[in-house]
């Protein structure tokens, strides 16, 4: 098939490689769209002239520019191939894109196969997985028909596409999808291809991106704690020291808002110096400023609660006391953590992981709910 020049191409190598031999592999080159066939064509001349073909497997009615839209792609191995979500702004109510797993764009056998509105996302998806860089994808050896799918160049068990709408997301002011990354790490959408530590998650047919909070959303320790740190095979300690210095950050920030107001008053008569003095003492105190954390800078939180339990079965088994309230519970189990690891015995360790499972949960919660911090 001739590369016409009323067909869409793009003069560039690809990402995509295919293996010749163990000593010769070789970028996909100049490629065209076709929609007769709803599919992606290269040649190459190697040194003969070889063929490619990338065969799109759904149906094409409408082609959008592929450029109007962005591409990411998140890993998971729990997952339907119907878990096709549209994907909306939390904050504004938008619709912005969807997300579907890699497979659904190799059969027809899912709800979404012929719905109209997911179909041109599909093809934008098909169209930037081929042309643009995305990670982990796979080297297949050349066939003797030249003809592939996507599923050749990506693990299909393992790849979920999200395809976001330029002209929505624009709307959103500095709008990047790393703003989102705890929220989606929360879901199941993991930034990288290790360690999944849960399934797929979403209620309905609409996966509403909560944006990370403005206080923290910058953080680098923030970014790369659900980018890579908590994605690796960590030890259940190490995965509580990395969750509580989310604690420990926030915290500080509880810190400074405090003795900010604490300086405002001075110019007041509404406290004496030596209440001044006193709420200075108290403030510096790490348990204190965790139960500012827990009931005035965060919301009301059930997850809160059932932490606290978690810490107090742990606590009780090895007969220490006990608390009613959460931020107390959290910091007594630091300390026992930190000090006193070698008092639990080793058939209580799964109470750690019991722990971690649901301070995660929360610290997730409070990256997307600070309130008043800044």
């Amino acid at each position: 098939m001739a590369i016409k020049d009323t067909e869409v191409k793009w003069n560039k190598k690809m990402n995509l490689k295919l293996k010749v031999s163990d000593e010769n592999i070789v970028n996909l080159g100049e490629g065209a769209f076709f929609q007769e066939d709803s599919s992606i064509v290269f040649k190459e001349m190697n040194p003969i002239e070889y063929t490619y073909k990338i065969k799109h497997l759904l149906n094409v009615d409408k082609i959008h520019n592929e450029n109007d839209y962005m591409v990411f792609t998140f890993y998971n191995n729990s997952f339907a191939e119907n878990d096709i979500y549209q994907v909306y702004d939390h904050a504004s109510s938008t619709r912005i894109g969807w997300t579907f797993p890699l497979q659904s764009l190799l059969s027809n056998n899912h709800d979404y196969a012929h719905n109209e509105h997911f179909l041109p996302y599909a093809l934008v998806a098909f169209k930037k997985l081929i042309i643009e860089e995305f990670p982990n994808s796979l080297i297949p050896e050349v066939t003797l028909d030249g003809e592939y799918n996507l599923g050749d160049f990506y693990n299909a068990d393992e790849t979920i596409i999200m395809v976001l709408n330029k002209n929505q997301t624009r709307d959103i002011e500095n709008f990047s999808i790393i703003n989102y990354l705890p929220f989606l790490y929360g879901k199941g959408y993991y930034a990288d291809n290790y360690n999944y530590k849960s399934p797929i998650s979403c209620n309905g047919k609409r996966l509403n991106l909560k944006v990370t909070s403005e206080e923290i959303r910058n953080d680098e320790f923030i970014i790369q704690l659900f980018q890579k740190l908590l994605l690796q095979d960590n030890h259940h300690l190490v995965r509580f020291y990395l969750l509580y210095q989310v604690i420990e950050l926030l915290i500080e920030k509880v810190f400074k808002k405090e003795f900010s107001e604490m300086l405002d008053s001075l110019g007041t008569d509404e406290k004496t110096l030596f209440q001044i003095k006193e709420d200075l003492g108290n403030i510096a105190k790490e348990k204190k400023r965790i139960n500012k954390l827990f009931t005035v800078y965060t919301r009301k939180q059930d997850i809160k609660i059932r932490l606290m339990e978690s810490c107090n079965e742990i606590l009780r088994s090895i007969g220490r006391k006990q608390f009613t309230d959460p931020s107390e519970a959290l910091y007594n189990v630091r300390n026992l953590f930190v000090h006193e690891y070698r008092s639990i015995p080793m058939e209580n360790h799964y109470m750690i992981e019991s722990i971690n499972d649901l301070f995660e949960e929360l610290v997730i919660e409070m990256t997307n709910d600070l309130r008043n911090l800044k």
